[in-house]
């Protein structure tokens, strides 16, 4: 029930943004690649992480620097506990759903920008232990992503620190815009 409480509430917040901001206003949306890079507590464990994103992108009304945005993607981190007799395998892996805000110095809604997201991530886990079985578990947590990047083209590049409790990770995405 939370979670469905969870995204009607985010839907009638996007409606309001999108009522809000569009005028003659510039969009786009992108599909895009991520990796991510495992930091901090957890990490010696965990392998560099794959995925993919949608993010969709519009100006705020009479801005000639500043868009909103709204994100969702899958990201999957491979992890493996060597235990002397014991190989525990098993994956991580987080759906990051977020709203946020891009800032373009130049004011041209191209080239260099940064920026920053927050939102809920929803992390499940999953391990395999020989002989005994496979555990798993998923728990919802708050995340800020502080970012920089740069769009030229019909393309993205977005480097951004992406931080939740106990799984923070360096990320990349790379998105074709259309």
């Amino acid at each position: 029930m939370i979670k469905f409480s969870s995204v009607v509430l985010l839907v009638i917040g996007l409606s309001s943004i999108y009522n809000y901001s569009f005028g003659q206003a510039m969009r786009r949306g992108s599909l895009g690649l991520e990796v991510g890079f495992p930091t901090g507590k957890g990490s010696e464990n965990t392998g560099t992480g794959f995925g993919g994103s949608f993010r969709y992108e519009s100006a705020f009304r009479n801005s000639d620097n500043a868009s909103w945005l709204f994100s969702v993607g899958y990201i999957s981190f491979p992890a493996t506990l060597n235990i002397p007799g014991l190989n525990v395998s098993g994956s991580a892996s987080i759906i990051p759903i977020t709203l946020g805000v891009k800032y373009y110095p130049d004011g041209s809604f191209n080239g260099f920008y940064f920026g920053g997201e927050m939102g809920l991530a929803t992390i499940s886990a999953k391990l395999t232990i020989p002989g005994f079985g496979s555990t798993s578990a998923s728990e919802n947590k708050f995340m800020f992503a502080p970012s920089v990047g740069y769009h030229f083209a019909g393309f993205d590049l977005t480097l951004r620190y992406n931080a939740i409790t106990d799984g923070n990770f360096f990320g990349i995405r790379g998105a074709f815009t259309f």
